[in-house]
C-alpha cells in the first residue's frame, strides 16, 4: 500500500506507553483503535456494518485487554 500519508499512533497497553507510525490513505478513530490493537496483539475483528457500534466493539475490546487511551495525528 503505497499512500505518502503516515498517522503517528499513541496509546497505553498494561500501563506503558506506545507509540508507533501507521503509513495508510486515510485514518479515523476506528482505525486508529484497529491498529492499536493489532500493534499490542491482542487482535481484532474489523470493519462492523455501523461506524459508531464498530469504534465502541473495538474500545470495548481493547480496554477488556487493558489497551486504552489512543490517539493518533496525521505527520506532516
Amino acid at each position: 500500500m503505497a499512500s505518502g500519508r503516515h498517522f503517528e499512533i499513541r496509546y497505553v497497553f498494561r500501563g506503558e506507553r506506545r507509540i508507533f507510525v501507521q503509513p495508510d490513505s486515510t485514518m479515523s478513530d476506528s482505525d486508529a483503535w484497529f491498529y492499536a490493537c493489532l500493534h499490542a496483539r491482542i487482535g481484532v475483528q474489523h470493519n462492523l456494518s455501523n461506524q459508531r457500534t464498530e469504534l465502541e466493539a473495538l474500545q470495548q475490546h481493547a480496554e477488556r485487554a487493558q489497551l486504552k487511551l489512543v490517539k493518533w495525528e496525521e505527520l506532516p
